[in-house]
């Protein structure tokens, strides 16, 4: 599995934000990690979903419509052609529509509990010690820069 895969399954990647774009997988970890302790766990997912939601949501009514993927992607590339870069947003098999791959109910819009409370698939695939936390030795070796 590719660092690109680990880091869209991880979390509703609407688009990357620049300063994820520049940190790389072993960054995403780090962000992932809010008490630095080495490892991820369902409740710092769930703490960084929670936030990434609240920024994405701007009309605050607990659900991320088209318009705000749009918003925010619009976001990103000005922020990102301010520093003379090109965001890296997601390519590949999946990368389609995002509210599509999140929308859990069909109603054409991500509602909070659609995105916070979803299965981490990471967490599920690789944690081999099966304690619920998600170390960087137990990532593939790709996924570990950081």
């Amino acid at each position: 599995m590719s660092a690109r895969v680990w880091i869209c399954a991880s979390a509703l990647m609407l688009v990357t934000t620049p300063t994820m774009a520049q940190q790389g997988p072993g960054g995403m970890f780090d962000r992932f990690d809010a008490n630095a302790d080495g490892a991820i766990s369902m409740d710092e997912v769930r703490a960084w979903r929670s936030s990434f939601f609240d920024d994405a949501d701007s009309d605050a009514n607990g659900f991320i419509t088209r318009e705000e993927v749009e918003a925010l992607q619009a976001r990103a590339q000005e922020a990102a052609e301010a520093q003379g870069r090109q965001p890296r947003g997601r390519r590949g098999p999946g990368a389609g529509d995002p509210i599509a791959r999140h929308d859990a109910d069909g109603d054409g819009q991500v509602s909070r509990s659609e995105f916070v409370d979803a299965p981490f698939p990471a967490l599920e695939r690789f944690d081999a010690n099966g304690d619920g936390r998600l170390t960087r030795e137990e990532l593939p070796r790709r996924a570990r820069r950081g």
